[in-house]
């Protein structure tokens, strides 16, 4: 956001590496088939807990 209140939950901000669990679940979903539209709503949806 314009005024940097933004704050991140599942990858911190300035962070690059994901957890390993995460990254294995992306892999896991895109290996059978989710959209990566699909996976960028997952992540979305895990961003907002």
């Amino acid at each position: 956001d314009r005024l940097g209140t933004f704050e991140p939950k599942i990858v911190p901000k300035r962070q690059l590496i994901i957890t390993d669990e995460l990254e294995g679940t992306i892999l896991s979903m895109y290996a059978m088939g989710v959209s990566t539209r699909a996976l960028g709503d997952y992540v979305q949806k895990m961003n907002a807990k």
